[in-house]
């Protein structure tokens, strides 16, 4: 009993549905697709990390980060006010980010390859710094799918059914672009 009462008012739990119940309205419908821009937001938001950790080994060091895990936290909370975690897993988002990757570095690492044996030093230097530069954003590109993933499950018990009629516990055990067996979905 003490459990039931606790989850119903976990702190997190009120948030979403104070925001949610606001957010409902007509004068809000222009939200209802929110979902689509978080894409275009996480790749700024990897570009942006990625410069500001560069920074970290630069003398002045005036715009360096470490870490920063409010923007994942902000993309869970939305999600689940405007109640589209299901639309935005089902655009897969995570596993094509991890296709692009390794598509694109196959194809630096042939390039790189075909370099050396041609004796173009020069070329495969390049290309070693972009792979190097790839390897970098699909890391970015993880801590981020792992820290969302992470940060939604602060909020999963709040999603509401299809209906719209009200909340219900979220029996998800993860979503197609969940970690497996210990491996993240883009190592």
């Amino acid at each position: 009993m003490s459990f039931g009462l606790q989850q119903r008012y976990n702190v997190f739990n009120i948030l979403v549905d104070v925001f949610r119940k606001a957010l409902s309205g007509e004068s809000y419908s222009h939200l209802s697709n929110f979902h689509l821009i978080i894409t275009a937001l996480a790749i700024n938001f990897v570009h942006h990390s990625v410069v500001a950790k560069d920074l970290l080994h630069k003398k002045s060091r005036m715009g360096a980060a470490f870490s920063m895990d409010g923007f994942a936290m902000g993309v869970a909370y939305l999600l689940s006010v405007l109640d589209q975690g299901s639309a935005f897993d089902s655009m897969h988002w995570w596993s094509g980010v991890r296709r692009h990757f390794i598509a694109h570095r196959e194809t630096v690492e042939r390039q790189r390859s075909s370099a050396l044996s041609s004796g173009d030093s020069k070329l495969a230097e390049t290309l070693s710094l972009t792979l190097s530069r790839l390897r970098e954003h699909q890391q970015e590109h993880e801590l981020l799918y792992l820290t969302v993933s992470s940060a939604r499950g602060f909020f999963r018990t709040t999603e509401r059914d299809d209906s719209g009629a009200g909340d219900r516990e979220s029996s998800k055990a993860g979503d197609k672009d969940s970690v497996k067996s210990g491996e993240s979905e883009l190592s």
